[in-house]
C-alpha cells in the first residue's frame, strides 16, 4: 500500500513550531489567507492563526486543516515513523482516511425545499457509515412524503467523495441509470451541535413537461442517536415551512440559498 499524505500522530511527537512553519510556507505558496483556509476546513479563523504561530491544536482539528489544504503539516521525519492508514478511500473518491472523518458517521436529519412546492420543506433521515466492502464512507437516506392521503416512500444509497483541498463533501447516488449529487460543506459546530450546509442537484419530473433540472438548498443536522420508529414517523415528510419540528430550518435554508444557489444572468 502506498503512503497517504495524511498521517496520524502521537501527541508527544508533535513539533508545533515546525508545523506552524510548514503551514506558513503552504499558505504563502498558495496565496491563501487564514480565513479562506478556516472556511474550507470548517474551523474558526483564530484556530488557523494559532497553528500558524506554532501553538498546539486538537489532532482532529489538525487533520481537518490538512484535508482542506490537501497536504500534510507534519515534519517528514515524524510522518515516516507512522504506518500508512488501512482505512483509506479509493483515489476516485478522494483518498480520504476514515480516522479524519469519524465525526461524520452516525445519524443525521436532512432538510431541503420541495422540488415542486417552494413553500414546503422535505425532511429525510440520513445514516453515514464506513463501508468496509467499498472502503469509503457510504450513506443511506430515507424519505417519506405525504401528499394528502397519498404516501410516497423513497430509500436511497450512495457513497461519499471528499476531494482534498476543496472543503466539500459529495453525496453521490449512482446506479441503475440514476444519478443524484448533493454537495455540502465540511462539518461545522454551533452550540454543541454538528451540521453541514449545501445543495442538492437532481432531476424533477412533471407529466406536462417531463424531466427538468432542480437545485435546492440542503441543511444537515447530526442526531445524538439513532431515531426511534416513532420519531421517524413524526418527523419525516413534507411540511409547510412554518410547521417544521425545528424552528431554525427555514432560516438555515434561506441562508444556503442566498450563498450557494446563485445563477449568472
Amino acid at each position: 500500500m502506498t503512503d497517504h499524505p495524511f498521517k496520524t500522530e502521537r501527541p508527544r511527537q508533535m513539533d508545533w513550531a515546525a508545523t506552524g512553519e510548514t503551514l506558513e510556507r503552504l499558505l504563502a505558496a498558495r496565496n491563501l489567507s487564514s480565513q479562506i483556509l478556516a472556511d474550507k476546513a470548517g474551523v474558526d479563523r483564530k484556530t488557523v492563526d494559532r497553528l500558524r504561530r506554532g501553538e498546539p491544536v486538537r489532532l482532529r482539528t489538525l487533520a481537518w486543516i490538512e484535508t482542506a489544504l490537501g497536504a500534510s503539516l507534519r515534519p517528514e521525519h515524524l510522518a515516516s515513523e507512522e504506518e500508512p492508514p488501512h482505512d483509506a478511500a479509493p483515489v476516485r473518491l478522494g483518498a480520504y482516511v476514515r480516522a479524519h472523518y469519524q465525526a461524520y458517521e452516525g445519524w443525521w436529519w436532512g432538510f431541503r425545499r420541495s422540488f415542486d412546492y417552494r413553500e414546503r420543506v422535505i425532511c429525510h433521515s440520513l445514516r453515514i457509515h464506513w463501508d468496509s466492502a467499498q472502503n469509503c464512507l457510504a450513506f443511506e437516506e430515507r424519505q417519506r412524503n405525504r401528499d394528502g392521503a397519498r404516501r410516497r416512500e423513497y430509500d436511497f444509497r450512495g457513497v461519499v467523495s471528499i476531494p482534498a483541498g476543496l472543503g466539500v463533501l459529495y453525496f453521490m447516488i449512482v446506479g441503475e441509470g440514476a444519478v443524484r449529487v448533493s454537495a455540502a460543506t465540511l462539518l461545522r459546530e454551533n452550540a454543541g451541535e454538528s451540521y453541514m450546509k449545501g445543495v442538492m442537484l437532481a432531476l424533477g419530473e412533471m407529466a406536462e413537461v417531463g424531466f427538468y433540472p432542480v437545485v435546492t438548498p440542503l441543511y444537515l443536522v447530526k442526531a445524538t442517536r439513532e431515531p426511534t420508529p416513532a420519531e421517524l414517523e413524526a418527523r419525516l415528510g413534507s411540511f409547510e415551512a412554518g410547521r417544521l419540528w425545528r424552528s431554525d430550518v427555514a432560516e438555515a435554508l434561506a441562508d444556503v440559498e442566498a450563498r450557494f444557489c446563485r445563477f449568472g444572468g
